[in-house]
């Protein structure tokens, strides 16, 4: 199972978990969701790509800032 279907599980059954504080919870939540890849924003119309969590240029897999992983392509 990847890395994608295993955060986008979570996801979907963690506000069934009631042993875990709202506060874990929506922790888990973020760092599922920068797992699961976003393409990249191009605003200005040139080749330089911005993480679409936090709107930082990113050249890798993973937004050096936010975490994020990129979907290139």
């Amino acid at each position: 199972m990847s890395l994608k279907c295993i955060c986008q599980s979570i996801l979907g059954t963690i506000d069934c978990w009631r042993e875990v504080s709202i506060t874990r919870k929506n922790v888990i939540k973020k760092l599922c969701e920068k797992q699961i890849p976003q393409k990249p924003n191009y605003p200005y119309m040139d080749e330089t790509a911005y993480c679409p969590n936090c709107s930082m240029i990113v050249e890798d897999l993973y937004c050096g800032t936010c975490g994020q992983k990129i979907k290139w392509g």
